[in-house]
């Protein structure tokens, strides 16, 4: 079983965490390779349209998202073409593309838990290949981890797709893999060699329609697994300076919805991940800028009403309506 050194996806302004990644890498000797990250915001208009459809570039996906998207995407065949000669002419179903992002922490257990999860796989491969060969993405981090504050969305992300692999009682594995609807969350990941075409082929047949971790684990084409006992953990919760989401969002709209969830009142993950159609801003006033304008415009009149008791109109089942068409049209875009 091989798994490479990891491959970092890293943006050429996040200069910090670059520092960062790279100095707790070498301390332990690990060597890694710089994978550029695709800054969606600098994409040109031929690039947004060869990815996404009119809808979703329009409406629904915002440039750092669809930036984060292809370089999840692009890294696969970079990182297979740098492979070593002893790892591609091998059998490519034993070869495993280790890809992580820039807030990763690297554990100071790190290489024994690599070598426990190298040794799961070869007893997988060699005992269940049927189980073996379900797995296309096997994730090293848990799913939940920046839920903190949201038990009910960290509930409904923990429901599971498939039957879990699991052998630890007979201490056959060290881990249990398990498989999640939402497969969210994608700081650190394995990637199997002979997976990879499959992979690429969703980008080119159906487009970036929503956050990458989303989209890959929607798809039951794509076995994706998660490690039960994180390998490779992230940042907790910063969404406040996440390169995918303050970036493009207002900054005010993220402190107030990352200080809502610090509170419990709401979940960053729902409201910049679920709750993403018509929620698209791209910082160019277009037609759905103009919706959630008026839609808050909405809200601040209606409170105003409440509080002065002026009036009991409800704009709840407008809203709710808005949000289903919007929810409808974007699935079948």
């Amino acid at each position: 079983m091989y798994i490479s050194d990891p491959f970092i996806i890293n943006l050429d302004c996040a200069r910090d965490r670059w520092v960062i990644i790279s100095e707790a890498l070498a301390k332990r000797n690990i060597p890694y390779t710089r994978f550029p990250g695709i800054d969606g915001r600098k994409l040109t208009p031929g690039e947004l349209a060869k990815y996404t459809t009119w809808f979703n570039r329009t409406f629904t996906l915002t440039h750092s998202i669809i930036g984060c998207a292809l370089s999840h995407y692009l890294v696969l065949p970079m990182a297979r073409s740098q492979l070593p000669p002893s790892a591609t002419h091998t059998n490519p179903d034993t070869t495993w593309i280790l890809v992580l992002e820039d807030d990763a922490v690297i554990a100071d257990n790190y290489t024994a838990d690599m070598a426990k999860l190298s040794a799961d796989l070869e007893w997988l491969y060699r005992n269940n290949q049927a189980e073996y060969q379900m797995i296309d993405i096997l994730k090293l981090c848990i799913p939940t981890r920046h839920l903190l504050s949201a038990p009910v969305a960290a509930a409904f992300l923990e429901m599971e797709n498939r039957p879990a692999i699991d052998y630890t009682k007979d201490g056959a594995m060290h881990y249990t893999f398990r498989s999640y609807y939402l497969a969210a969350h994608n700081t650190a990941y394995l990637v199997k060699l002979s997976s990879v075409d499959k992979i690429l082929n969703q980008l080119h047949t159906r487009k970036i329609n929503t956050h990458i971790d989303l989209e890959l684990g929607l798809n039951p084409e794509i076995g994706t697994y998660y490690v039960d006992h994180p390998i490779i953990d992230s940042q907790v919760d910063n969404f406040e300076d996440s390169t995918n989401l303050a970036n493009t969002y207002p900054r005010s709209a993220v402190w107030a919805t990352y200080g809502l969830n610090r509170l419990g009142l709401l979940s960053t993950y729902t409201t910049f991940g679920i709750i993403q159609p018509g929620a698209g801003i791209n910082l160019y006033y277009k037609i759905a800028d103009v919706w959630l304008i008026f839609l808050f415009l909405v809200l601040i009149v209606w409170l105003v009403a409440k509080l002065f008791y002026l009036s009991e109109w409800n704009p709840w089942p407008y809203i709710l309506i808005y949000w289903i068409v919007d929810t409808v049209l974007f699935y079948r875009t």
